[in-house]
């Protein structure tokens, strides 16, 4: 069934399925940014990965309707269109709906603040740990989503959901062995310091070659990986700068 306005208004989020859905996230959303992340999110991976993927999930649920609605605009804006025996202006259903432009606004927002959580879990915890795990949360979370306000799931047969969880646990324990695998443990005071701690400590160390236990890469390419992340090219170039300078000396 083609996304026009009319009929994800009539047909789903008017719907219990789709509006209930989407205050539940909001309302968990809330408790996980309000509670859970001032307290847990620097010992526990799972608080910012869990806000990325319930936001990131809102992305997709937008772009879903987004891009039907795009892809439509040709044949709506091009002639008058009849829906449910009403006669409606061109581009009534995608360019003139406010639907069209609050999904677009949806889209944009919810990416960038999931961005933020994302890069504050690995610039904490490391991509080792972060890229997998988020690979499982945010697929899960998008799927669940998307086939709940769309209703997805009533057409789904039995077998069809023992596929989908056979998936869900095949992912999950692909990623179990992956982050449990580590041959370098991580102290838990260094994964609790801010970023830019873990700077100035691995920055008073380096001279020494002494690395502060849990750092699991060489001093300077923890530090330049945490100075792209956090200032950027510029004191990504500093860094190396300084380090051209050492190797100038000792020659």
């Amino acid at each position: 069934k083609t996304l026009t306005a009319s009929v994800i208004l009539a047909d789903y989020l008017s719907q219990p399925s789709g509006y209930v859905y989407l205050i539940c996230l909001a309302a968990l959303v809330t408790l996980l940014i309000v509670y859970f992340e001032p307290r847990y999110a620097r010992r526990y991976l799972l608080v910012w990965l869990m806000l990325c993927s319930l936001i990131s999930s809102v992305t997709v649920i937008a772009a879903r309707g987004f891009s039907s609605m795009l892809t439509s605009t040709g044949s709506d804006c091009a002639a008058e269109t009849c829906i449910d025996g009403v006669v409606m202006a061109p581009c009534s259903q995608t360019l003139a709906h406010w639907l069209f432009w609050v999904l677009a606004i949806v889209i944009g927002v919810t990416a960038v603040w999931s961005a933020i959580y994302l890069n504050k879990a690995m610039m904490t915890f490391g991509n080792t740990e972060t890229v997998p795990t988020y690979y499982c949360t945010f697929t899960l979370a998008s799927i669940v989503g998307s086939a709940v306000v769309y209703d997805e799931f009533g057409g789904m047969a039995l077998w069809q959901g023992f596929l989908f969880a056979a998936g869900c646990v095949m992912a999950f324990s692909g990623v179990w062995l992956i982050t449990s695998m580590r041959d370098e443990p991580r102290s838990e005071e260094f994964r609790k310091l801010p970023p830019e701690q873990k700077i100035a400590e691995l920055q008073r160390n380096v001279h020494s070659n002494v690395l502060p236990a849990g750092a699991l890469l060489s001093p300077r390419m923890y530090m330049a990986r945490d100075a792209i992340t956090l200032h950027g090219e510029e004191l990504a170039e500093q860094i190396r700068l300084e380090n051209e300078a050492e190797r100038n000396l000792r020659h």
